[in-house]
């Protein structure tokens, strides 16, 4: 309790010698023992061992000593976070800071303690239990920025009108709350539409948990909306992002699929994202494999009708929760999924082709996945171009989409020979292993793991070190 001295300030704490204490120091000044020894260290560490019942007890030098073992003791390590009063000496923010963790204060009472009531308030809005830990869901000393919407388009018709920009993605982190964010967006949206007369394009990332009737404004004035789904199981949701429910976030897909078939519909119906919906799955944060990722990607392409599905690789940042992985998931695996996706999507392979069950379930980061298919399935080589079915071209390395349909076109008029596949401009060093033409055949004793030697792309260097 802080008390008020004869001068008229407020002292933290007072020393007083009313008792026995003045006798004391002075048998220490007699003795000699005034540094971290002497018959009071004993006596001391003996009397608090047995008021607390302790085994032992361990006197230190000084109080800053005294916290920064309690931390180690604790398990406080680097990368944690300790709450402290807002009002309190330095030595326990050093402390703290000499572990490697990250002071977070809170405000204190009258008396000038920690204020009870709004560490209850912080433990349970802001902090989740996972593993027998208190993690805090809002963790990340990332300097962040935030623009109003006369900022955001101001911005975007400067560059618009400077033919920088030919288009906007439209997001951001809640502010206040869901409702309170997407007013914001809808707002910008609105504004350039309607004020400024923008003419590009507009993709708006909605909140899940706004209101349907926020998310209907958005698709009026944006061309494709987008939720994200963050992670691609609902395992590594729940473990990482607490906060956010699956369920909700795949009905507000729902909703949104809806209206956007309604509006294509009805000829006379309002316009209503006309680009469609899109997603968003974080990468290399969790447990997660590639199949589990590719899976996720099919369920939503079926079910919502979606437009894309984007793979981010997760991106460390400094102080984050213990559970995330401490360093990034090779680039090349993010580049993979978008191969496959694209493979999924325009090619017809299916998800448990691409990363068959019973495998690793990650994909091949030495070669793209459609080789990786081929040089598993090496019994449905060569395929003879001037027979083949068009589905069956599609699944040959180095054939691309309008590459098939030319010979296709180019087989009505005449067998195709080696020499048309080098005027076609194909890869032949990557075609040829796998296509019979007129005047070619493949050998057939080069193993699988000869071709993908030779095959494989050259490794990407690392840019950052």
């Amino acid at each position: 309790m802080p008390t008020t001295s004869k001068t008229g300030l407020s002292a933290v704490h007072a020393p007083t010698f009313a008792g026995n204490e003045w006798r004391y120091v002075r048998e220490c000044l007699d003795t000699g023992w005034v540094s971290s020894a002497g018959p009071f260290v004993g006596r001391f560490e003996a009397a608090v061992a047995a008021y607390t019942g302790a085994r032992h007890a361990v006197a230190t030098v000084n109080g800053s000593a005294a916290l920064h073992v309690a931390l180690q003791v604790a398990g406080v390590e680097a990368g944690d976070e300790v709450l402290l009063p807002d009002l309190t000496f330095i030595a326990p923010f050093s402390a703290v800071r000499y572990r490697g963790a990250s002071p977070v204060l809170l405000d204190v009472e009258p008396r000038w303690q920690l204020d009870p009531d709004r560490l209850a308030a912080f433990l349970a809005e802001e902090c989740t239990m996972r593993g027998g830990r208190c993690v805090n869901r809002r963790s990340g000393n990332v300097q962040r920025a935030r623009f109003t919407p006369e900022e955001v388009v101001e911005l975007t018709m400067e560059f618009y009108r400077r033919n920088y920009i030919e288009g906007l993605f439209l997001s951001s982190g809640i502010i206040q709350s869901p409702d309170y964010t997407m007013e914001q967006l809808v707002r910008v949206a609105r504004s350039l539409r309607t004020e400024h007369k923008f003419g590009g394009y507009i993709h708006l990332k909605t909140i899940p948990d706004a209101s349907p009737e926020l998310i209907d404004a958005a698709g009026r004035w944006a061309d494709r909306l987008s939720i994200n789904v963050e992670m691609p199981t609902a395992e590594g949701l729940k473990s990482l992002a607490p906060e956010k429910d699956l369920g909700d976030i795949r009905s507000a897909m729902g909703r949104l699929r809806l209206s956007i078939d309604e509006a294509k519909a009805e000829k006379k119906a309002p316009k209503f994202a006309p680009a469609g919906q899109s997603t968003q799955m974080i990468v290399g944060a969790d447990a997660a494999t590639d199949r589990d990722v590719l899976t996720a990607s099919t369920n939503l392409y079926t079910n919502y009708h979606l437009r894309r599905v984007y793979y981010s690789a997760f991106s460390p940042i400094p102080d984050a929760s213990k559970i995330l992985p401490l360093k990034p998931p090779p680039l090349v695996r993010e580049h993979r999924l978008y191969q496959a996706d694209w493979l999924m999507r325009f090619y017809g392979f299916r998800a448990d082709e691409i990363a068959p069950p019973g495998d690793s379930g990650m994909l091949s980061l030495e070669v793209d996945p459609k080789l990786a298919w081929a040089l598993r399935h090496r019994e449905s080589f060569p395929v003879d171009v001037n027979r083949a079915s068009r589905d069956m071209l599609l699944r040959v390395p180095g054939l691309g989409v309008k590459t098939v349909d030319r010979m296709i076109a180019m087989r009505a008029h005449q067998r195709i020979r080696y020499a048309d596949l080098i005027r076609l401009r194909v890869p032949v060093k990557k075609v040829a292993p796998f296509v019979e033409t007129v005047d070619h055949r493949p050998r057939g004793d080069r193993e699988s793991a000869a071709l993908q030697r030779d095959l494989r792309e050259p490794a990407q260097p690392d840019l950052f070190g």
